[in-house]
């Protein structure tokens, strides 16, 4: 599931590249294709990378937790 998300987001840096080419932007069809597919994936691309953001704060709040001395400190990171 990870690796087709990656491919997601692969897809929509691939289709925004396409959409600054010319070639592609002269043609009204393949244009319209492209806006829908971008359309389609971006939400998901969006969630996803939300996703991976709350999980790296996660694991860096966890290390700390870990390794933090001052008690205070160590609840603040828990929270």
């Amino acid at each position: 599931m990870w690796d087709k998300l990656e491919g997601i987001k692969g897809r929509i840096d691939e289709i925004t590249r396409l959409l600054g080419d010319l070639a592609v932007t002269g043609n009204s069809k393949e244009l319209q294709k492209l806006g829908r597919e971008l359309a389609e994936l971006k939400p998901l691309a969006e969630v996803y990378e939300r996703y991976r953001k709350i999980r790296q704060e996660l694991e860096e709040n966890q290390g700390l937790v870990q390794s933090e001395k001052d008690p205070d400190m160590r609840a603040l990171a828990k929270e």
